[in-house]
């Protein structure tokens, strides 16, 4: 069995928004994924025996709202980030780097075991004066620390303040063999 990625983030999106879906395999091995309840199916099978997955197939082509579609018309689908965790965590690490400058300069100086309070008050004075320009400033610090320290920061916080925009949250979907990773954006 087969699911696109994109099938598989419409649907970690329905269940996020407590969407019922349901899946029908096609004689030809095909999955189709609906919205809806499949009770349906159960009255179709106990009233029409094994035709029951011909017939439910056709009802669902007429009567019942595929994934894609409910996608496609689904104005929320525009609140959420979707991301499988390859991307969630490619698109954190640049998140981070991008925005090192607004870190805490405590946690940097321990990080690179070189905390003074001296140390602090001249990177949170550079932080207020140069704001993003001066993110060149702390990769140039951290050297070739930069990707640990990237990680240790994802360690700490998580990849939803990076991510979401709402409300600093991952919100985590098991769709068949797949980890989808939403995060709300508005």
């Amino acid at each position: 069995m087969r699911v696109s990625t994109d099938i598989k983030k419409m649907l970690a999106l329905a269940q996020q928004l407590n969407v019922a879906t349901f899946e029908v395999v096609s004689s030809f091995g095909n999955h189709h994924y609906f919205i809806g309840d499949k009770e349906v199916y159960n009255r179709l099978v106990k009233d029409h025996g094994h035709n029951a997955s011909v017939t439910f197939f056709a009802y669902c082509m007429a009567e019942v709202e595929s994934i894609e579609h409910w996608y496609e018309k689904n104005p929320h689908r525009k609140d959420w980030l979707m991301l499988t965790p390859d991307e969630a965590e490619d698109i954190a690490t640049k998140a981070v780097k991008s925005r090192l400058w607004e870190g805490n300069p405590k946690f940097l100086l321990d990080f690179l075991g070189a905390y003074t309070t001296n140390a602090d008050k001249a990177i949170t004075r550079m932080q207020i004066a140069m704001g993003a320009d001066c993110n060149d400033l702390i990769i140039l610090l951290l050297g070739d620390k930069i990707d640990k320290f990237i990680d240790h920061v994802i360690d700490t916080e998580g990849r939803g303040p990076h991510l979401s925009k709402y409300d600093n949250k991952e919100h985590t979907h098991y769709i068949l063999d797949s980890r989808i990773f939403l995060y709300k954006q508005a």
